[in-house]
């Protein structure tokens, strides 16, 4: 089996290790925050450029500026999809408006905005995503859900 590596949302190390073992996903070596969590971390552009880069798991970023009521919809939507996809992917925010070198890496047409990379690749982008349960590489799935702005 390949080894993982996950940037550590919180810190940015670069976590290499073998495998998932049977206590679940190991803890940052650095600050020992959980690399794989049901909740979303809030991230800063060091942190979403080298997780992009380097993950070996799918990472689900949700651009928005905070406050407007299409972004607290999708910010809930998104809680509740990182709870249920915990093992499958890790999700992160990032808001452009504190980050505006930002813009010109992702170039979103309107906020919010979804985007799905696996492996250092785009792998989609929406602002209404499935995401297939099983396999994430599968789009659209039977059993998908979505993370939609307009609900």
């Amino acid at each position: 089996m390949k080894p993982h590596q996950l940037i550590c949302l919180i810190c940015g190390h670069l976590n290499r290790f073998a495998a998932q073992g049977s206590s679940g996903w190991p803890d940052c070596w650095a600050c020992n925050a959980s690399l794989v969590s049901d909740a979303v971390a809030g991230i800063d552009e060091a942190i979403h450029n080298a997780a992009i880069l380097h993950d070996s798991l799918p990472l689900i970023v949700g651009y928005w500026t905070p406050g407007s009521r299409s972004s607290r919809h999708t910010a809930a939507e998104f809680a509740r999809t990182a709870k249920d996809l915990r093992d499958a992917a890790r999700f992160a925010h990032l808001d452009p408006d504190s980050f505006p070198g930002i813009t010109g890496i992702v170039q979103p047409a309107a906020l919010p905005l979804i985007v799905l990379y696996a492996r250092g690749i785009e792998v989609a982008r929406s602002s209404c995503i499935p995401i297939s349960t099983p396999n994430l590489g599968v789009y659209p799935a039977r059993d998908s859900r979505s993370i939609c702005v307009n609900g």
